[in-house]
């Protein structure tokens, strides 16, 4: 098995599966998070054999919010979410794995927020939060 070297950062990790009905929040807080200049950060779209117009419609709004950070789609063929979680962290550039699922509406300063946590606790493998739920 090929060894994975990862380089310090935070690569966040969203899953979908014909998420065009929510996606467009997610994608729209994941561009505008508050980064330091000092912290590389990515966002990684797994396509799990989306039927619907999920990914042309992430893109757009990524481009649309003009983020200095990149948005990188990759296509996983088998279904599941394990799958989809594997092909993501098997791409991803840096050291921080953040999964995110493809209806969460992320505060601004999230990814900078964990960044710290993990900064400050080398040790840790996992960090959980509180989830406010949106209804309509």
């Amino acid at each position: 098995m090929e060894e994975m070297i990862y380089k310090p950062g935070i690569s966040v990790v969203i899953c979908c599966y014909n998420s065009a009905e929510v996606i467009e929040l997610t994608i729209k807080a994941l561009a505008r998070q508050k980064v330091s200049s000092a912290l590389n950060y990515e966002v990684i779209l797994v396509d799990n054999n989306c039927t619907d117009h999920t990914v042309p419609l992430a893109e757009a709004v990524w481009e649309k919010e003009n983020s200095p950070y990149p948005l990188r789609v990759v296509k996983e063929s088998r279904s599941g979410l394990v799958y989809a979680r594997k092909t993501g962290v098997f791409i991803a550039s840096y050291d921080i794995l953040l999964f995110a699922d493809d209806d969460n509406v992320l505060e601004s300063d999230w990814v900078e927020k964990l960044a710290d946590m993990y900064s400050r606790r080398p040790e840790v493998g996992g960090i959980g939060g509180y989830n406010r739920p949106l209804f309509e």
